[in-house]
């Protein structure tokens, strides 16, 4: 989900978003993520320098590389962190895709009209993750922005 931008440009994400909460008035949203994603797999090759030859794919996953950027405490360093490599989230892309999931919640509430009525409590937005070889459900709770498995 793009972040929230007035202008001339075409905004379809942001079209439908707005028709469904300012006009279907809808009480949830949720962003629907999944395991074996092939947009998050472009954009961690994107992230390691081979962008897509594409017209619109580079551009579009480029605004989630926000969700490469994972950090794990380094116990060498007295508690600081370090940035997980690149190769390291190639090879767990789940670490990735959930990010991406958050980040897209983040951008919801750049949306002052959805953030408006998040705050007002008569919208809840979700965050989703489907694991395809467990069939796993993981998924935030309202107001947190942990994604935990489903029980």
């Amino acid at each position: 989900m793009p972040p929230y931008q007035r202008g001339a440009a075409l905004h379809g994400m942001g079209a439908a978003i707005e028709y469904a909460v300012r006009d279907l008035k809808v009480d949830h949203i949720v962003v629907l993520g999944h395991g074996h994603c092939g947009g998050i797999k472009a954009l961690l090759n994107a992230a390691d320098g081979h962008w897509p030859d594409r017209d619109f794919i580079g551009d579009w996953v480029a605004m989630a590389l926000g969700a490469c950027k994972h950090y794990v405490r380094d116990d060498d360093a007295e508690g600081g962190r370090r940035e997980v490599s690149i190769a390291r989230l190639k090879a767990n892309p789940d670490l990735v895709e959930r990010a991406a999931i958050l980040g897209s919640l983040d951008n919801l509430m750049t949306y002052p009209w959805l953030a408006a009525r998040v705050e007002a409590g008569d919208l809840v937005i979700h965050g989703w993750w489907f694991d395809i070889e467990s069939g796993d459900l993981w998924a935030t709770e309202p107001g947190r922005r942990q994604l935990l498995p489903v029980d």
